[in-house]
């Protein structure tokens, strides 16, 4: 093997090759571990398996393949091999067509078998010119050292041996004359040398043979998927079926009769034999599954593989496995972090592990690895083992001239109907489009009109900038896809700009998954979610960005409730794009819009979408809901600049998928491409998501507060033991010391901010607020005015702005006076305190509460409070920070009452 690699050289080639079992028709790369005993009888063969069909450039009517060059000009490549490889591949051609692998193509005629046989002989001209050249020998001795028959198909070579000897000494004789001739006129009077001779051999081996260069498999089921609802091709019928791949033709198939299949020994026999006359049948006829350009991933799980394509369309094959599954060096995943196996070694986290063995060589059934970082393959990436084809005379793409190309509509042809709302300096009104059409014959000169339902977005003549706006037409116009609403033009009239787009029945999904919320099962969401990651990764991999993200921009066209299949939708356009909004109008759509757009609008690429597909996955899970909904710009603004998420759904596999693409960094987001795989991995390991099922409980953020104190008041009295009640709060305590155990401040810590999972389990919620610490400081100092919770607020958060984790126990003191009320309107911590310095107006308020609170006035007992809760919260209420107690020493206090009969002897205030 040492000696063969010197001889490929460059280690980019060694991609193209494996090692192939002749006996078994089984492929190895070429790092596969064999166990090897005294029984083992293995004849591998080191060959190229992955061929590019006109890599050479001779065919003017195909395609040529190249080598993306990483150092070169993006419009330059290189050949797709070097000369050894080239050497290498032109031996193995040379086997391939004389043994039989590579059989010669199906004749269609007696004249067509003639042509064959004439090429084959031609075959042999050149390999014997190519093994002579260079020897010096005389043209008249190369038949006398060259048998013919040695380099031509060892069908051809049995049928020859079976006519009568006549006809084999004619064939001998025009062998010869056309070897002296071609030598005499060709090889001698011109420049041709070796490699044209190897190249030529090759390139004409392409359509000699049948189906040179290319894989058939057999598998025992494949299954087309069309949709989600729909498969053709099952292997428990009378049909089987065959898969035809090759390197420029992508993926094929067809089907074939029972008779038809054939063992392993009948191909290994078949491919042998002589191509006699045939006829093409159609089973001959292949259907195009895919290029590898439309592949989005591939998913193996034992025997069986699963194709995805953009559209999405799946082949699932199943041609079972042999060979077993295996893992080494796993990591597990321990209570106290995470560990190598059969190491000491752990950390708390999987980073911190992997850094650690960084570098290190780890031993492992005789081999040595060096762990290193990994570096996987992107979408689009380029890379010098990318073979591209290009056409020689490529049309250039309007869109890479940067030319804006739309259909133009007349005004007569527009009839504008009711309003349905506002986009963002835009107003939408439903319509109606009149599409003519001739008469099929288009002689009769007659015209018909239709007309169809449409969507008008007009652009305010308030708006002079319009560039922006037909860009974002004629980009949509350029994309095709299912799950994509059809553009149909732009309409320009006196000062109106009106894009013309497809009317879907049953409008944005925002607005239907409300209005059906008691409907949505988690199987439809999941569908929607997964239509969603394949038009984006359809998108992406065209590098476009859509950069408005929402669920009101995701129209649907199928509902797929009461049993009528899948719910089906269609991406609308994003409008007005970003980069020329205003900086209000870019707050205005936070969560939607990626942080770093609103630091800086122009900053559009693939990963805002990552982003706003997070945000629209949240409104998917949440029936529709808005998140933020309620905040302000103030508010919004501060969400994005403390690095605030939204509350992850409860209950939702999808969680972790949403977080990662709500990165900050936008670097860190997964690929659409990932996405899709990750959405079917979850589908695979979690039946429940696609089981059709309503969930007993949902996470509703609309009634975040008013739920949790509806659920307060209702058990208000009934909690005489206050056992249950206690832990609630114990709950909060225990979420409170976590937050600050990682240098965070809440700011915002109130009932209203408290959400109810279940009568014994609270979380806390709206992060908005939230500011992280500095390591070597004690405290976060706000510096910008804004609207603040000021009677949840300690004293140094009024005066100083400064807000220390002390500054969340006072508030927790008030939330705990809160839920000691039961949350009672009457008994509300603002007018509590109102009523305590007199009704008053801004800055006045404030001076009043902050002097209250200097002169040790606090909010009173609650009636039924236990004397020492009171105390509790007393404690929290101290002037300075360093008079308060803090959330461990609380934590304390509650487990204390918990477990004793202190709280059931507790009087109340």
């Amino acid at each position: 093997m040492l000696l063969l690699s010197t001889f490929l050289g460059k280690f980019f080639f060694h991609t193209l090759f494996a090692l192939y079992n002749e006996v078994s028709l089984t492929w190895f790369p070429p790092n596969y571990s064999f166990v090897i005993d005294e029984s083992t009888r293995l004849k591998l063969h080191y060959r190229m398996r992955f061929y590019f069909s006109n890599w050479h450039g001779t065919d003017k009517d195909s395609p040529a393949v190249l080598r993306h060059a990483l150092k070169r000009s993006s419009s330059q490549e290189t050949a797709v091999l070097d000369l050894p490889s080239l050497t290498y591949l032109y031996a193995q051609s040379q086997y391939d067509f004389q043994s039989g692998l590579a059989p010669l193509r199906s004749p269609q005629s007696e004249e067509d078998t003639q042509q064959i046989e004439n090429e084959c002989l031609g075959m042999a001209v050149m390999a014997i010119s190519h093994d002579a050249m260079g020897s010096q020998m005389p043209t008249r001795e190369l038949t006398r050292i060259f048998k013919y028959k040695n380099y031509i198909p060892l069908s051809f070579r049995q049928d020859i041996a079976q006519r009568n000897i006549f006809t084999r000494m004619r064939i001998a004789n025009v062998f010869k004359a056309f070897l002296e001739e071609f030598n005499d006129r060709t090889i001698q009077n011109s420049s041709v040398s070796k490699h044209y001779l190897k190249v030529k051999y090759i390139s004409t081996l392409e359509n000699l043979t049948e189906r040179f260069g290319c894989e058939v498999f057999e598998p025992s089921l494949l299954i087309i998927h069309e949709n989600e609802d729909d498969a053709s091709g099952f292997g428990d019928k009378g049909a089987r079926h065959r898969v035809l791949v090759s390197g420029t033709g992508g993926i094929k198939w067809q089907k074939v009769n029972p008779q038809r299949r054939m063992s392993m020994r009948s191909r290994r026999q078949q491919s042998q034999q002589s191509s006699g006359p045939k006829h093409p049948t159609k089973h001959d006829v292949w259907t195009t599954f895919s290029n590898f350009s439309e592949i989005t991933h591939i998913v193996i799980r034992d025997s069986t593989v699963t194709v995805y394509k953009q559209d999405d369309k799946r082949m699932r094959d199943n041609s079972g496995g042999i060979l077993k599954t295996f893992k080494n060096l796993q990591i597990q995943k321990l209570e106290s972090g995470y560990r190598l196996c059969g190491t000491d070694t752990e950390k708390p986290t999987l980073r911190e592990l992997t850094d650690q063995l960084s570098g290190q060589r780890l031993s492992t059934e005789s081999i040595v690895l060096t762990l290193d970082r990994g570096c996987p393959p992107q979408p689009n990436e380029v890379s010098n083992l990318l073979m591209v084809t290009r056409p020689d005379t490529a049309a250039p793409s309007s869109l890479s001239q940067g030319i804006t190309v739309f259909h133009r509509i007349n005004k007569e042809d527009i009839i504008q109907d009711k309003h349905l709302g506002k986009g963002t300096r835009t107003n939408i009104y439903s319509g109606r489009l009149k599409i003519r059409s001739y008469d099929d014959d288009g002689l009769s000169g007659l015209q018909r009109t239709e007309e169809v339902k449409v969507v008008l977005k007009v652009l305010g003549a308030g708006h002079r900038d319009i560039s922006a706006f037909l860009e974002t037409v004629s980009l949509m116009r350029h994309i095709t896809h299912k799950h994509m609403a059809l553009l149909y033009g732009i309409c320009m009239h006196s000062m109106d700009v009106i894009m013309v787009e497809e009317f879907v029945q049953h409008g944005p999904l925002d607005l239907f998954m409300r209005a059906h919320r008691a409907d949505l099962t988690p199987s439809w969401k999941f569908q929607v979610a997964e239509q969603l990651a394949s038009v984006l990764s359809y998108l992406e991999d065209s590098k476009l960005v859509h950069g408005f993200l929402c669920t009101k921009n995701i129209l649907l066209a199928k509902d797929g409730l009461e049993g009528q299949g899948a719910p089906f939708i269609k991406l609308s356009d994003p409008g007005v794009p970003i980069t020329v909004l205003s900086r209000e109008e870019c707050i205005d759509r936070i969560p939607w819009i990626a942080p770093e757009c609103v630091k800086n609008p122009k900053a559009l690429s693939v990963a805002v979408d990552k982003w706003g597909f997070g945000t629209a996955l949240w409104e998917i899970c949440h029936n529709g809901e808005a998140p933020l909904r309620d905040k302000q710009r103030t508010e919004k603004e501060r969400f994005y600049e403390a690095e605030g998420a939204l509350v992850i759904p409860n209950s939702s596999e999808l969680a972790d998928l949403i977080t990662h693409c709500m990165n900050y960094d936008p670097r860190k987001r997964p690929f659409f491409r990932a996405i899709v795989r990750e959405l079917d991995r979850i589908k695979e390991q979690n039946p429940s998501v696609v089981s059709g099922v309503i969930p007993l409980q949902e996470t509703d953020p609309s009634v975040f507060e008013s739920r949790f104190l509806q659920t307060i008041r209702k058990l208000g009295e009934v909690l005489c033991n206050k056992r249950m009640y206690f832990k609630c709060n114990l709950c909060i305590l225990q979420g409170m010391e976590y937050l600050g155990s990682q240098n965070y401040i809440h700011r915002d810590l109130a009932a209203r901010n408290v959400l109810m999972e279940s009568e014994t389990l609270v979380k806390i919620g709206d992060f908005g607020l939230t500011k992280s610490i500095k390591d070597n400081e004690e405290y976060y100092t706000v510096r910008e005015d804004q609207d603040s919770p000021v009677y949840w607020y300690a004293p140094e958060c009024l005066i100083h702005r400064k807000f220390y984790k002390a500054s969340d126990v006072w508030s927790f003191g008030v939330t705990l006076y809160e839920l000691m009320t039961y949350c009672e309107r009457k008994s509300y911590p603002p007018d509590m305190f109102q009523n305590m310095i007199g009704r008053s107006h801004g800055q006045m308020t404030m001076a009043r509460l902050v002097k209250a609170l200097e002169e040790g006035r606090r909010l009173p007992c609650p009636p039924s409070c236990p004397d020492v809760v009171y105390t509790q919260m007393r404690r929290c209420w101290g002037y300075s920070p360093e008079d308060r107690v803090d959330f461990k020493s609380l934590i304390e206090v509650f487990e204390r009452l918990l477990s004793t009969e202190e709280l059931s002897l507790a009087r109340s205030c």
